[in-house]
């Protein structure tokens, strides 16, 4: 993971960042493509923000 201290703060990085908005904007298009998720949204943000360490 890439992690920068910042003011003896350990802060994550940008990249996971962009990560995390890369796949809800990914969820969002497939919704609306009609694709249909057995995940909740909370779920899924839960899930993406534990797999990113964010």
């Amino acid at each position: 993971m890439n992690n920068v201290t910042l003011n003896g703060v350990e802060q994550n990085s940008n990249h996971q960042w962009h990560q995390y908005e890369a796949a809800k904007k990914e969820r969002r298009s497939m919704q609306q493509a009609g694709v249909s998720f057995t995940e909740t949204y909370e779920q899924f943000i839960s899930r993406i923000t534990r797999e990113l360490g964010l």
